[in-house]
């Protein structure tokens, strides 16, 4: 068009948030797009009213490269690699990252230079209480948490305190 707006599909182009350049309309559901090398399907980018997906064929990964280099991928078995693109992080030679399993299981892996370099940060701000909680059948069953600067562990009425002024454990009621 004169605004320099291309419309495939259509003859007046919808702008998302007046930035639209190249509209794609399929006035059905289905592929609004397919992806293709030489003969064979590779890809398609799929809209319905309520969603939209990138769709490969056979087992092509979906790979995100910001600025050219790979961040992360979706492996056709639907694996999620984060910093890798090793499904197995299991040795000095497997490197880092984040492994994210259809079953539930989360992998983090970091090859270290150093004793000192943590693999897992986490961190509260502001008052002391459960760094993490622990469930079974979605009921608590145990936490980690802070408490006077000092590290706790336990559930409720039974914990400890791991007392780093006097350098001793202490049984206490965490909670």
């Amino acid at each position: 068009g004169a605004t320099g707006n291309v419309g495939i599909g259509t003859s007046s182009i919808n702008s998302f948030s007046g930035y639209t350049s190249l509209e794609i309309n399929n006035a059905t559901s289905g592929a609004l797009l397919d992806l293709s090398q030489g003969d064979s399907m590779r890809g398609r980018l799929i809209a319905t009213a309520t969603s939209m997906s990138l769709e490969t064929s056979g087992s092509i990964p979906i790979i995100f490269q910001p600025a050219g280099a790979e961040a992360m991928r979706l492996s056709s078995e639907g694996d999620l690699m984060h910093g890798t693109t090793n499904a197995s992080l299991f040795s000095a030679t497997s490197g880092s990252g984040t492994l994210i399993e259809p079953t539930g299981v989360v992998t983090i892996a970091r090859q270290t230079t150093a004793a000192t370099q943590p693999l897992f940060i986490l961190n509260t701000t502001g008052v002391d209480g459960i760094l993490a909680q622990f469930r079974k059948d979605g009921a608590p069953v145990g936490s980690i948490g802070a408490r006077g600067g000092d590290l706790t562990i336990g559930t409720g009425n039974c914990g400890l305190i791991f007392n780093d002024g006097t350098e001793i454990l202490i049984p206490a009621n965490i909670t």
